[in-house]
């Protein structure tokens, strides 16, 4: 038992040791290095950062009763941001801002209880739109619209959850959908002709609206 004791406490005193000798320069004294995540963290019972394991700022933010509650923003690797926004109770919330590895804006919207929620939009690296709609529940629901990076309409597309099945999956239907350019025109008759003929109206309008100001 005693050998099995001697043993533990080596264990943690050399990872210890070697967390001390490899300590990147420039974190404050409280930091404490967690060997299972790889990260350097400082906690109060009001705030947190976390530093990646050679220094580099990953995360900070507020905290309330141990959950993360207020402003928040996470960073890539290399330094550049990766999202912001805020949390309530632990869950994300409000409006929330996500960044590619080089910075630039990758999407923007809404969370309600940890879920997207709302109108989001999500661009390519070069700045131009990708994609916008809406989200309900985090599910894609209602008119969805998609972009190539000059600008054009791509597709149109009105998508709504139908139902949460037993094994937990959720089906989905897909009233229509419609690419223009290159690509042809195709439809997914899932619903009745007068809600087609009523998307198909507004689908083509949105679509030649986007086309005209490319």
């Amino acid at each position: 038992m005693r050998r099995i004791l001697a043993l533990f406490f080596s264990i943690i005193l050399t990872g210890t040791l070697a967390a001390n000798q490899n300590r990147p320069t420039g974190l404050p004294e409280g930091a404490r290095y967690v060997a299972a995540h790889r990260v350097w963290v400082q906690e109060s019972a009001s705030h947190q950062i976390v530093w990646y394991a050679d220094g580099t700022k990953k995360s900070e933010g507020d905290l309330k009763q141990g959950q993360r509650d207020g402003a928040w923003v996470f960073f890539h690797a290399n330094g550049n941001k990766r999202a912001e926004g805020s949390y309530t109770a632990g869950r994300m919330t409000g409006p929330w801002k996500l960044y590619y590895k080089s910075g630039k804006l990758q999407s923007e919207g809404e969370y309600r209880n940890g879920s997207k929620h709302g109108p989001w939009t999500v661009y390519f690296e070069s700045g131009r739109k990708k994609s916008d709609g809406t989200y309900a529940g985090g599910l894609k629901n209602g008119p969805w619209t998609e972009y190539y990076e000059s600008g054009r309409c791509f597709s149109r597309a009105f998508t709504w959850p139908t139902s949460l099945m037993g094994n937990g999956s959720i089906t989905f239907r897909t009233v229509l959908s419609i690419r223009v350019g290159p690509t042809q025109k195709t439809c997914v008759r899932a619903s009745g002709r007068s809600v087609l003929r009523r998307a198909d109206h507004a689908a083509k309008r949105s679509c030649a609206r986007t086309s005209r100001h490319a």
